[in-house]
């Protein structure tokens, strides 16, 4: 079952195995649509490198100002029951989609945190 959107939501066998999952290559992409709407693209590779495997995993996505507040935050689910496990040792790419970045974004990569999991 994937857990509840808020930090430090994890149970204490979930919080243990988080620091096993990794964030890989992070990009960011920028488009704009025929509609004139701002799209900013988060992509990269979620790596698991624990003995375990996922059967379910939401991430938070934090964007920041020059005074590391945060102006944006999107929770995702990156592996949900639809999808096939992500198993040890295992590598998957996502894609996450953000509208509507504040111009007060300091144009730095945003934080990736996990804040839901599902193991096996």
């Amino acid at each position: 079952m994937i857990l509840p959107r808020s930090r430090n939501c994890l149970l204490v066998p979930e919080q243990a195995y988080a620091s096993h999952i990794q964030f890989l290559g992070i990009q960011l992409a920028h488009a704009t649509n025929f509609l004139n709407q701002d799209f900013t693209y988060v992509a990269g590779t979620v790596l698991n490198d624990g003995t375990r495997k996922v059967r379910g995993l939401e991430v938070t996505v934090e964007f920041h100002d020059p005074f590391h507040q945060v102006i944006l935050r999107d929770s995702n689910k990156l592996i949900d029951s639809k999808d096939a496990s992500l198993d040890a040792g295992q590598r998957r790419d996502f894609q996450i989609q953000m509208e509507h970045l504040s111009a007060q974004w300091d144009k730095q990569y945003p934080s990736i945190s996990v804040t839901g999991l599902n193991l096996e």
